[in-house]
């Protein structure tokens, strides 16, 4: 399950890899995600539920990927 955390860009910089990958959610726009690697590379990735079924679809790379960008690609 994710954890929630207000996606904010020191937020983001302060997580740490650990031995499993870390899953966040952003706690304002839940559809947000973003995951952590053990090797420390972190993902934004949009989840949406559509016909009862759970669709990941990645977005690009922290921070080369800003959070405002993030967000706007799951708007389109």
């Amino acid at each position: 399950m994710a954890q929630k955390l207000n996606f904010t860009k020191a937020a983001l910089e302060a997580i740490k890899p650990t031995q499993k990958r870390q899953f966040f959610q952003d706690a304002r726009e839940p559809e947000l995600r973003l995951y952590v690697t053990k090797t420390g590379a972190k993902t934004y990735f949009a989840q949406l539920y559509v016909n009862g079924l759970t669709i990941r679809h990645p977005l690009g790379h922290f921070p080369a990927l800003s959070i405002p960008m993030a967000l706007s690609l799951i708007h389109i």
